[in-house]
């Protein structure tokens, strides 16, 4: 619960409503400031080929242009500006720095957003931008990730209240400035990765005593790690990767309370790996790879529990995990002098054993051989009882010939028929198309694999399969409600819409069921399964409203026995990303930049699923109509406007009828919250599967003691009238 509550607590600190600091009204020239700021801005862009400025100028409310969010009393002052994405070209124009004028206290600009489009700095001088932002003493997260910013990092002005700085994947020079460093401010984020910045790491990072994760990956970065790093106690990512750093890792990084995630591959450095990592209670994940380091990977702890391309690129390293090379006895170290002396004996005695030897040996391998056959005999009968053979013609004849009548889905990989075996049981029969060569062989491989070696009652259950040479299927138990998606949007209209004909209890139901189902892959399976592809579709309902997790087709096996045959923790990441094009929407952003599959992923397709159930907008209509993720269209009104939020969930209208109505407005906005929080750009910010269900579990636990108690009448739970409720209009 611990682990969970931070990145909570973090979301609620970037997410704080816009507090209301004066009694009346902004002033007309206070608004007219804003405005003129706002053309300004557009005036520079040389390129806008989505049109996200079109709206920009034809009316004088400001507040209602694509991107610009308005608060403090009347809504007049600019405090968000959301333009990332958008495909922008043009000179980032200072005069987005007079959105910070003071003026009356008045609110100011809080939130800047320019990441993903295509601005440049002027002459790759940035400091004229950044000079205009010296009063932005409100301004908390400042992201223009992935544009196409040069030169050095100027001065940030009088920042005080800034907590996230993303000026990633640009192309910023020269070394780290000691006062960007000593932001002391920053309490959640800041990422300079994939820039071409040099020199030594400034001693100044170690003011960021309550920053969460630092990213100065992909630079060109020298010198040595510096040990005073350790003060920054809160850290919980670090990535160091990609760099020219030399020494050794300093033993107070290694230490960190609450590090979770350490990257300090592809650079130089050597010495042990420090033994404080032997004792972290925090430590997830961890890549040691391409340095010098040496010494012995300990048989325990958390090193130990580290894939072997963890340590991979490191010729000095030995150990116990498997894939590395194994360490030498000390015994033998000590007496490799006196080998040659000893070599005479040994071979005198060694021929005159060695009939005796080899007879031993012979029989003895005959004893193993045989003891392994009986295993795998076993194992195969057992197989066998779970998952009776069945022919094609026994498919054929359940199926009605595979006939169209019968066809109740279809996918890139095949079809979905339903039939009735010989005994009566009422099935799915998921027959692979022949003609998408490897990569659907892969994908019925992938699945049986996953199938065979997973049982959860909210994961799908395979029956049987059938495999020849031309034809392949997996058979199904029927899920007489069909999948979630056909649910929510019933292909003759009916009550879909976001929402369907689900009432809140069945959406926390099904949230909980998922959750418990991606838990279970990700932490206490036999074999750790990324699902690659969570969406509403690939979730089924029985005839109870329970929900179970289908099509393993694409999924990674990405820890256990090493033996499986289909274990790709390795996979190229374009791999996955061409797997994913059908499920845009669901995608984790870092899979489009390149990135690994990885249970961070799924988690973020959780959290979009998750917001969807809520908020009744279908993420693909969000990209298509506003240019947005359903994160962004989400945080665009939350929490000032919840309203807005619900406003096109099809529920809220039954929600006003159920008893614990107070309680599940409670709830809602717990699953807001959790559906952003699980949604967060940066993966390492994202809860655990596990935690995820753990706090779920809590809400249906409340919202089930306030509905016992709804009749009481004790006045110690919280009420809303009708007027304030969130179900209402």
């Amino acid at each position: 619960m611990a682990k969970f509550l931070i990145p909570i607590i973090i979301f609620h600190v970037g997410l704080l409503p816009i507090a209301v600091a004066a009694a009346a009204a902004a002033p007309p020239a206070v608004a007219d400031d804003d405005r003129s700021a706002l053309l300004a801005f557009r005036s520079n862009v040389s390129a806008d080929p989505g049109g996200a400025l079109a709206d920009w100028g034809r009316s004088p409310e400001f507040c209602n242009w694509t991107g610009v969010m308005c608060g403090g009393p009347g809504r007049r002052r600019v405090t968000q500006l959301v333009l990332s994405g958008k495909g922008l070209s043009g000179v980032i124009s200072p005069a987005l720095g007079r959105l910070s004028f003071v003026f009356d206290r008045l609110p100011r600009l809080q939130y800047l957003y320019l990441s993903y489009n295509n601005l440049s700095s002027h002459n790759t001088d940035l400091d004229p931008f950044f000079r205009s932002l010296r009063n932005c003493t409100h301004l908390q997260e400042l992201e223009l990730a992935g544009n196409d910013l040069g030169g050095r990092l100027p001065p940030l002005g009088d920042c005080l209240n800034l907590e996230i700085l993303d000026l990633s994947y640009n192309g910023l020079q020269g070394p780290i400035p000691a006062y960007v460093a000593a932001l002391s401010s920053l309490k959640l984020y800041l990422n300079l990765s994939n820039n071409h910045l040099e020199g030594s790491l400034p001693l100044e990072l170690s003011k960021m005593d309550m920053i969460l994760a630092l990213d100065l990956s992909a630079n060109e970065l020298a010198g040595s790690i510096p040990s005073q790093l350790g003060s920054c106690v809160a850290l919980e990512y670090l990535n160091l990767s990609g760099n020219a750093l030399r020494g050794a890792l300093p033993a107070s990084v290694a230490a960190l309370p609450f590090l979770q995630v350490l990257d300090v591959s592809r650079n130089a450095l050597s010495g042990p790996l420090p033994g404080s990592l032997q004792v972290s209670t925090s430590l997830r994940e961890a890549n040691f790879s391409c340095n010098n380091f040496s010494g012995v990977v300990p048989r325990s702890g958390v090193l130990a529990n580290l894939s072997a391309s963890a340590f991979r690129g490191n010729p000095g390293l030995c150990g116990y995990v498997p894939g590395i090379a194994m360490c030498e006895p000390e015994r033998a170290r000590r007496w490799r002098p006196l080998v040659p002396a000893v070599v005479g004996i040994v071979v005198a005695v060694s021929l005159m054993l060695s009939a005796v030897g080899c007879r031993s040996m012979v029989t003895a391998r005959a004893k193993r051989l045989g003891r392994q056959s009986v295993r795998l005999v076993d194992g195969e009968d057992q197989a066998e009882r779970e998952h009776p053979r069945i022919s094609y013609r026994e498919l054929s004849e359940a199926t009605g010939g595979f006939v169209q009548e019968g066809l109740i889905g279809a996918g890139r990989f095949g079809r979905v028929y339903e039939g009735t075996l010989r005994d009566g049981t009422l099935v799915a029969v998921k027959v692979l198309d022949p003609k998408g060569g490897g990569e659907v062989s892969g994908s019925f491989k992938r699945e049986c694999e996953v199938l065979k070696r997973t049982r959860h009652k909210n994961l799908v259950r395979a029956i049987t399969t059938c495999s020849t040479a031309s034809f392949n299927a997996l058979v199904l138990p029927l899920m007489p409600k069909g999948s979630l998606d056909g649910l929510l949007y019933p292909p003759h209209g009916g009550n879909g819409g976001g929402g369907g004909g689900l009432d809140f209890a069945q959406i926390m139901g099904i949230v909980s069921d998922v959750a418990e189902g991606m838990a279970y892959l990700h932490h206490y399976a036999p074999v750790r399964v990324v699902h690659c592809d969570l969406k509403p579709s690939n979730v089924l309902l029985d005839e109870g409203m329970r929900a179970v997790i289908s099509d393993f087709g694409i999924a990674r096996l990405v820890a256990g026995e090493a033996a499986s045959s289909t274990s790709d923790e390795s996979a190229p990441c374009n791999s996955i990303t061409g797997l994913l094009q059908g499920s845009v929407g669901y995608i984790a952003p870092e899979y489009g930049l390149g990135g690994h599959p990885s249970t961070q992923g799924d988690v973020y397709s959780f959290g979009v699923m998750l917001l969807e159930l809520v908020t009744g907008k279908r993420p693909t209509d969000v990209i298509f109509q506003e240019g947005l993720t359903l994160h962004d269209w989400v945080r665009r009104h939350y929490p000032h406007d919840v309203g807005a939020v619900l406003a096109h969930a099809p529920w809220r209208e039954r929600a006003l009828q159920q008893s614990p109505a107070a309680a599940a407005e409670v709830a809602v906005v717990e699953l807001i919250e959790l559906g952003l929080v699980c949604t967060q750009h940066s993966p390492a910010l994202r809860p655990t599967m596990a935690d995820v269900c753990h706090e779920i579990t809590l809400l249906k636990e409340d919202l089930a003691r306030h509905g016992a108690a709804d009749g009481d009448g004790d006045g110690c739970r919280r009420s809303f009238s009708t007027k304030d409720s969130l179900f209402s209009n």
